[in-house]
């Protein structure tokens, strides 16, 4: 029963300490880790080897590991940085993306998919949580394009964040 209900855990622990190790060898190119983790993560997965599923505790770490990367994000937001111009693209940016989603989710209001709304705000999505530390490897962070990197993720992360929890709510 432990090995059953463990071995998938110590698996994706192993996985995730891997990574970070592996991409710091000296092979005369840099892969960043988030990307070793999530090719880790697709071979061990149930597509590949079949060793982890997503399912009881597994799902659980990811619960944790998702919200512990939003809140790490978050933490790493300098506004004062990203204030001014860089905000202004960000949001009209975003605006774009928005308008383009929500025109997507007019065109399959008329198909069988359920929920376009949740398309639309899918389409406007972005990855920062999982962005930032390849931008931070890269000593990108602090240049004209890390700034306006930064506020159009935030916003992308952000925007469907609140708008998704609008919608669920009423």
């Amino acid at each position: 029963m432990f090995a059953e209900t463990h071995f998938p855990v110590l698996l994706v622990l192993v996985a995730a300490v891997a990574a970070p190790l592996v991409a710091e060898l000296p092979l005369g190119f840099r892969v960043p880790a988030v990307v070793l983790e999530v090719v880790l993560g697709i071979i061990i997965g149930p597509q590949v080897l079949g060793l982890v599923h997503f399912d009881g505790f597994v799902a659980s770490m990811f619960t944790f590991g998702m919200a512990a990367t939003l809140f790490m994000a978050g933490m790493e937001l300098e506004f004062d940085r990203i204030r001014g111009r860089p905000l202004w693209l960000a949001l009209s940016g975003w605006g774009m993306s928005l308008a383009i989603g929500l025109a997507v989710a007019a065109a399959l209001y008329l198909s069988p998919l359920h929920t376009p709304m949740m398309v639309a705000l899918a389409l406007t999505t972005t990855a920062l949580g999982t962005l930032l530390p390849i931008l931070r490897d890269a000593d990108q962070l602090d240049t004209p394009f890390g700034r306006l990197f930064i506020a159009a993720g935030t916003l992308g992360e952000l925007g469907p964040i609140v708008a998704m929890s609008l919608i669920l709510s009423t």
